[in-house]
């Protein structure tokens, strides 16, 4: 059949959909201090495998070991042997074995079924342990023994460790900004409040009105010692006006003439004599 390059194009599209759909349930714990994903999933116990998504939070899918990580405890759990490997410790890569719940290679894998809360005795030795819980397929079991297995453990292990960590930091940082924003929402409020009621302070308080001075009642026009200036003064100018009565009332002496001699010239002193005597009295 000859594809168009619609067609073509459509196929393309559906295989990206798909891609990133499967990509999308694995954690790769090398990334970002194990935020990232990755769909580097390649099976048969390769060591190129990253962590695969279950439903639960508390559990990750390691299908390079056939074992889950328990994020709470940050330890591996044996779905087989039902069981805790101790902390730090990664078993060590398999083959011939089948996934848990039937998981086929993709999507989400279902979480560990017949959950046990126990340590394995004797860890190290899986492979003898499996062959002893008579499962058929443990017979075909192999363990990969060698440099590179052993270094891929030890950062396996690490790895999965640092995820719980950053995980932890993420959630204080978001539970710090959570905490945050709540403090600045309270702050805004209360600032919202504190307006609010001072306008209904100053809405409540009727204006104040400048009292004004009776209609009969005289008004102060100047200081205390100002009004004893100006009586003073007046006191001052009444005495010079009654000072200067008398002199205008007092007629004016009309000059006489002077006798020549004889006895009109006595005559004339004793007149003179008699006028200044009526002055002074």
């Amino acid at each position: 059949m000859t594809m168009t390059p619609s067609t073509r194009w459509l196929r393309a599209a559906a295989a990206a959909v798909a891609t990133l759909v499967v990509s999308s349930c694995y954690y790769d714990p090398y990334y970002s201090g194990g935020g990232g994903y990755n769909g580097g999933y390649s099976g048969g116990g390769g060591l190129n495998t990253t962590f695969v998504y279950t439903s639960s939070d508390q559990w990750l899918y390691d299908p390079a070991v056939y074992c889950y990580y328990d994020r709470y405890r940050r330890c591996y759990y044996d779905p087989y042997l039902y069981g805790y490997y101790p902390v730090g410790y990664c078993p060590r890569p398999i083959y011939g074995a089948y996934h848990p719940g039937g998981w086929n290679g993709s999507g989400y894998c279902p979480t560990p079924s017949g959950y046990r809360d126990r340590y394995l005795p004797n860890y190290q030795n899986r492979v003898d342990q499996l062959k002893a819980s008579n499962y058929a397929w443990a017979e075909k079991v192999r363990e990969r023994n060698d440099a590179t297995a052993d270094a891929w453990r030890n950062q396996r292990s690490s790895a999965a460790s640092n995820f719980q960590f950053s995980r932890e930091a993420q959630q204080n940082r978001n539970q710090q900004q959570r905490e945050t924003q709540a403090e600045r929402q309270q702050n805004l409020k209360s600032q919202q409040q504190d307006w609010a009621d001072k306008v209904r302070s100053q809405r409540a308080t009727p204006p104040q009105t400048q009292s004004r001075p009776a209609y009969n009642q005289p008004v102060d026009t100047g200081s205390a010692a100002r009004q004893a200036r100006m009586a003073a003064a007046q006191q001052q100018q009444a005495a010079q006006r009654q000072a200067q009565q008398p002199a205008q009332r007092q007629p004016q002496p009309q000059a006489q003439p002077q006798p020549s001699g004889g006895d009109n010239g006595g005559k004339w002193k004793e007149k003179m004599q008699e006028r200044k005597a009526a002055r002074g009295q």
